[in-house]
């Protein structure tokens, strides 16, 4: 008897082109962008933007969520045998305990190490949000079964492989230093940055123009793009075409002067 899928209809995330793409739609339809290719193109480009920010800056998300501990933790309880959990208590949990005291566990049980392994894998898919299967070109993780319960679904997704895992850590490690490293940078100086990646991008590939002329409309839709996809807080207050060309010119003269100061020390 072929065992039901409880989880047909049920569609799997949005890929980050697919939000991205979900996020800009009327935006373009907005500016005008109607040519298919075109949109295709800038797409493409605001997508590549998005998903390095998700990398070197970092959204809300990804500032809370450290991947790379958690890739981390997977190869070790992979690794080994048993497993020593050694910390200074914080939130004593009862009488005896007290803060600042040296606390101490150890998992060896191979069901327990086997079922961490499962939640970390699944938790590490979940805050990832789909942008492994963009970034390495991957499938979705499947839901695996339950082997004491073929019927019923264990709720943990399939665990990464040796060859991916590897490839992860090795990824977010540099994504970690790439952190650190922006963690200095000022709000506008971070959104500029983006945003002249964006505009020397559209500029090579032929959707902007290189000349002043026509500046303050493109500003405009790089300005109303970076809201819709939350780079930049939605106005308070409605703002014109010039004041969002104002904005964005302000936060890339920001992140060049940061440049500078940086080439400087």
């Amino acid at each position: 008897m072929e065992k039901p899928n409880k989880f047909e209809g049920i569609n799997k995330p949005l890929s980050v082109e697919e939000r991205v793409k979900t996020k800009l739609k009327s935006i373009f339809d907005e500016y005008g962008y109607i040519d298919e290719e075109r949109r295709k193109k800038i797409l493409g480009i605001m997508v590549m933007d998005y998903a390095m920010g998700m990398v070197m800056e970092g959204d809300n998300n990804f500032l809370m969520n450290d991947n790379y501990e958690v890739a981390k933790l997977i190869k070790i309880l992979r690794q080994c045998k048993e497993v020593v959990i050694t910390g200074v208590i914080e939130n004593p949990q009862n009488d005896k305990e007290r803060k600042g005291q040296a606390t101490k566990t150890k998992i060896c049980a191979e069901h327990t190490l086997l079922h961490l392994d499962y939640f970390l894998n699944t938790l590490l898919e979940y805050q990832q949000d789909g942008f492994y299967q963009y970034h390495f070109k991957w499938e979705f993780k499947d839901e695996i079964d339950n082997q004491y319960n073929p019927m019923d679904s264990i709720n943990f997704t399939e665990p990464y492989t040796k060859i991916e895992l590897e490839q992860i850590i090795e990824y977010e490690k540099e994504r970690h230093i790439k952190k650190i490293k922006n963690a200095e940078k000022t709000s506008r100086q971070k959104i500029g940055g983006r945003l002249l990646f964006i505009e020397n991008n559209m500029q090579n590939a032929g959707l902007f123009s290189t000349l002043s002329e026509g500046k303050t409309r493109e500003y405009a839709f790089l300005f109303d793009c970076f809201v819709a996809i939350g780079k930049i807080p939605i106005p308070e207050i409605e703002m014109n075409n010039s004041e969002k060309y104002t904005f964005v010119k302000d936060c890339m003269k920001t992140y060049k002067n940061y440049q500078i100061k940086l080439s400087n020390i």
